[in-house]
């Protein structure tokens, strides 16, 4: 069996059920010492366009998405990290939401 050290699991925000995290949670339990991050990246166009407010507020506006979005991953996770499963958390505001998650995995990646 592979060994894994490291897994990157991309949340789908239109799912309370994350079937990629139970799939990870069941890979860690195989092995030592691997480490999780759930990551989800969001973006709302409309954030964007509220010409009305300040930098600062839309920036104020964005974190206060993130703050809930993190909420909502510790809900998911709290079953898994009561049992003993190390998962990290990962939330950012991008507007390519694909890109994202694979910076963070080459970020993470030892190349040879």
């Amino acid at each position: 069996m592979t060994k894994y050290k490291n897994i990157l699991v991309v949340a789908d925000p239109a799912q309370d059920k994350q079937p990629a995290l139970s799939r990870a949670v069941q890979i860690a339990r195989m092995s030592d010492d691997v480490s999780i991050t759930i990551f989800l990246a969001i973006y709302d166009f409309s954030y964007e366009m509220t010409s009305m407010l300040s930098a600062d507020e839309r920036q104020a506006m964005r974190r206060g998405v993130v703050m809930q979005r993190e909420a909502w991953i510790k809900d998911i996770i709290r079953p898994y990290v009561e049992d003993g499963i190390k998962i990290d958390i990962t939330v950012v505001w991008h507007n390519r939401l694909m890109k994202r998650p694979l910076l963070k995995s080459l970020a993470s990646t030892t190349i040879w």
